[in-house]
């Protein structure tokens, strides 16, 4: 009797291996839009950003059930930005939950890491400041 060939040894791994490639697939999206009525600017990667939140959203079915809110437009709005950066980030901890909760529970329930980076808009003084700081100042500029 001969051994088994090496790729029927290895038929078994390959076939373990596709299918939890197979589970950890999800066909979700994060739909990025500013909420509707505000006017939102796109930050670029380099500029500075006063407000940070990471949240993670909750998905049913591999992706085709949103189970909450926080899509981008929910965050921007209640944080009240008016320039904003998206990142949507694929991290360990999501794919240890991912893999946890699909044996678990085979809803396939997927997490997505979401970081939010933004501005909110310059506040406007309030009535009687600028005078104030005016009545401190001298004619000749120098402060009293």
């Amino acid at each position: 009797m001969t051994a088994p060939s090496t790729s029927r040894r290895l038929r078994p791994v390959l076939i373990a291996g596709l299918s939890l490639s197979l589970l950890m697939t999800g066909c979700f999206s994060i739909r990025t839009y500013a909420p509707y009525g505000d006017s939102v600017r796109i930050l670029a990667p380099d500029e500075p950003a006063e407000v940070r939140r990471v949240y993670r959203t909750w998905f049913m079915l591999g992706g085709l059930i949103t189970l909450d809110d926080t899509m981008p437009a929910e965050i921007i709005a209640r944080e009240k930005l008016t320039e904003v950066r998206v990142i949507v980030l694929d991290t360990v901890q999501d794919a240890g939950v991912a893999i946890i909760t699909t044996i678990l529970l085979p809803l396939f329930i997927l997490p997505q890491t979401i970081v939010i980076e933004g501005n909110r808009a310059p506040h406007p003084p309030v009535a009687g400041e600028h005078d104030a700081a005016e009545s401190q100042t001298p004619a000749s500029g120098h402060p009293r």
